[in-house]
């Protein structure tokens, strides 16, 4: 009998140290987390036009975090989108932009606004519904504090709190912002001892300067200009990644935990043409854009003129005669202007075929679309009709032609002096040219 007694005993303390193992390991917190970031989608709901190889759309990336869920079922993913959120041209934007905000809210996103997106005003609280995160702006978060490693409601256990910083500089806007090395220095004082990741726009000298600090600082995550880094670059202990490609590419950082040490492994990516989207967002996807198109049609419809004054003759009719400097102009982006849009699917925003084609609403472009398209002789020349026999006007001083396209926010880099070189092609008579004087040999 006391046999059995102390098997009974010996099984019981057995089946209570199982319990209270069970139990600490269900009290457990979660040591690892990943963040999926994507930025700079201005709005493209949609892949790009590419022909070769399409990238980006919103509905890809419910496939990927998906797919980022399903490779560990026990980490917690969080996704972030990064500025500049908004289009900000177009008939047709506020309807995109309220399908993208939808969007983000539908998939519990983190969503910092940049200083573009705040010159939306009002319209941000009804193009996006949820918190917008945007350190030293009044009305905004900061970001979010996640806790790794540790035993939850339990005051044992070593746990690390990661800050997700969200933080962007003036950079191009007209909207001023806080000095971002000032901000950040501010917030780091505020817990020394934590972990930090920061996102938002911001420059690789701002970057560069916030590694220096004496912080543990996991990944700086931005969205400047064009700049992409198509492999994670690591300076110091930090992981500096730019995502500049208008929603086209993600990055995944894994973050974990473990006895008071800190890892992440980012990994970038474009949101690449093998990806199958979700369908209930491709669907919303389609009636958005096909609401967009409507739109631009009817913009165009009243854009269609009868102006007065000199006509436009298109850039051919000018090559029949300078055939030399249309050639010239046949290898320039000038010539393909209008083609370009297609990459982003705005050939039929009346707001960037303003600067992506030739007389737009003055009897050119849309009312002779074919002979109109591109940047041609007539955007710099002025109007053909005339000439010959009369002669043709100069160029326009950059300053105050190429200057209303080539704006600080469309052309950052625009140097007058260097893009004139692209485009040149001479001066004064040239081999084959008609004149008044030779008009007759013809």
């Amino acid at each position: 009998m006391r046999r059995h007694v102390k098997m009974l005993i010996f099984a019981a303390a057995v089946i209570g140290m199982l319990a209270i193992l069970l139990l600490f390991q269900a009290l457990r917190s979660e040591n690892e987390v990943a963040l999926f970031v994507t930025g700079g989608a201005e709005g493209f709901l949609e892949p790009c036009g590419c022909r070769t190889s399409p990238a980006g759309g919103i509905s890809r990336r419910v496939t990927l975090i998906e797919g980022a869920r399903a490779e560990n079922p026990s980490r917690k993913i969080i996704p972030v989108e990064l500025p500049p959120l908004f289009m900000d041209r177009g008939p047709a934007k506020d309807v995109i932009n309220r399908a993208f905000g939808e969007f983000l809210e539908s998939r519990g996103y983190f969503v910092s606004p940049g200083p573009g997106d705040l010159q939306f005003g009002e319209k941000l609280r009804q193009y996006y519904r949820g918190d917008y995160c945007l350190a030293g702006e009044a009305g905004f978060r900061d970001g979010e504090v996640v806790e790794l490693g540790g035993f939850k409601h339990l005051p044992f256990g070593k746990k690390g709190r990661l800050r997700l910083l969200f933080i962007s500089e003036t950079g191009l806007s007209e909207r001023k912002l806080p000095d971002p090395l000032t901000l950040f220095r501010e917030k780091i004082r505020e817990a020394p001892d934590d972990a930090y990741i920061v996102m938002g726009n911001l420059s690789p000298v701002t970057i560069q300067e916030m590694v220096k600090e004496k912080v543990r600082l996991l990944a700086a995550v931005s969205v400047w200009g064009h700049m992409v880094t198509s492999l994670p670059q690591k300076a110091d202990n930090t992981w500096a990644i730019f995502l500049g490609d208008k929603g086209r590419r993600y990055v995944l950082i894994e973050i974990g935990y473990f006895d008071g040490r800190w890892e992440a492994w980012p990994r970038t990516e474009y949101i690449g043409k093998d990806l199958k989207g979700d369908p209930t967002v491709d669907r919303s996807v389609e009636e958005t854009l096909k609401k967009a198109a409507e739109m631009n049609a009817a913009e165009l419809g009243r854009k269609l003129s009868a102006p007065s004054g000199k006509a436009f003759t298109g850039s051919a009719s000018c090559g029949r005669c300078h055939a030399k400097e249309y050639a010239v102009w046949k290898q320039t982006r000038h010539s393909s202007a209008t083609a370009t849009l297609e990459i982003d699917h705005q050939e039929g925003n009346p707001e960037c075929l303003v600067c992506h084609t030739t007389a737009f609403g003055k009897g050119g472009y849309p009312d002779r679309k074919e002979l109109f398209e591109g940047v041609g002789c007539e955007s710099c020349h002025e109007p053909g009709e005339g000439h010959p026999p009369g002669p043709q006007a100069a160029m326009k001083q950059g300053s105050r032609n190429c200057g209303s396209c080539h704006t600080r926010r469309d052309s950052p880099n625009f140097n007058e002096e260097i893009y004139f070189r692209m485009i040149e092609h001479g001066s004064g008579r040239k081999e084959g040219a008609v004149t008044p004087e030779t008009r007759s040999e013809k």
